[in-house]
């Protein structure tokens, strides 16, 4: 009996491997308390709303991209182009207008305006003296020819008429002249009843015998048609001569008309 007992007692005070595991399992599980489950949101079906907002706009953009790319690329539109080639036209740029322009200008648009003609500057007519031939005496006399010339310089104009000589008409009729077509008025002045004509070097250009007696009539006689000129002082070249060409014909005075 007492034998029994004591093994009763051993066996009750050794620890069992069950128990010591039971032991050490219920000392760790009121050590370590294990975590809780997540709490979930009610009625979202286990999504974050925060994602599923995300994900809608990134729907929504893919959408409207897709869009704009089928209406671009859709066949049978033309192109829209780029708005960096629509360039607005370069500004007209008119000259620049002088004074005396502008002037005519607003004269004209005044004369249009009242509905009056825009007429042509003042003319007048002067007479330039050439020579023919009288066929009986075979001697030659002048003769007048009419030109129109601006009447602001009158003289001077007239004095060029002579020098560009006949037309082609006028020598079909008979008119010559003796002034050289190289001749040039270089200034005109009036003093009085006396006209100084400078001319350049070609007034001595082929001066022999009655040419250029000739030539100082036709300038003479077309100079003194004006009133009030008498008289006509010849000038070669700014220079007061006495006499002209090789035959040394008298200049050093004032000219007339022949009587």
């Amino acid at each position: 009996m007492t034998s029994k007992k004591t093994k009763n007692v051993k066996a009750a005070g050794k620890k069992s491997p069950s128990g010591k595991s039971r032991a050490s399992a219920a000392g760790r599980s009121q050590k370590s308390p294990a975590p809780p489950e997540p709490v979930r949101a009610a009625g979202s079906g286990g999504w974050n709303p925060v994602a599923v907002l995300i994900i809608m706009a990134l729907v929504t953009v893919i959408v409207v991209m897709a869009n704009k790319f089928y209406l671009a690329k859709k066949p049978g539109q033309p192109a829209k182009p780029p708005v960096a080639a629509v360039r607005p036209a370069p500004p007209v740029i008119q000259p620049e207008k002088g004074v005396e322009t502008e002037k005519k200008d607003r004269k004209a648009d005044t004369a249009a305006k009242a509905g009056e003609e825009v007429k042509a500057p003042p003319q007048k007519k002067v007479r330039v003296y050439f020579i023919r031939l009288d066929e009986p005496t075979e001697k030659f006399y002048l003769s007048t020819v009419s030109r129109t010339v601006d009447p602001d310089a009158p003289l001077k104009n007239a004095l060029e008429e002579l020098i560009k000589g006949p037309t082609k008409g006028e020598e079909g009729r008979g008119y010559l002249t003796a002034v050289p077509d190289k001749l040039r008025v270089r200034k005109v002045t009036v003093n009085g009843n006396t006209a100084t004509v400078d001319f350049n070097r070609a007034i001595e250009e082929g001066a022999a015998g009655n040419i250029l007696l000739h030539r100082v009539d036709q300038i003479v006689y077309t100079a003194t048609q004006f009133d009030g000129i008498d008289r006509v002082v010849i000038l070669v070249d700014g220079k007061k001569k006495t006499s002209l060409g090789g035959d040394g014909l008298s200049i050093g005075g004032p000219l007339h008309r022949r009587k």
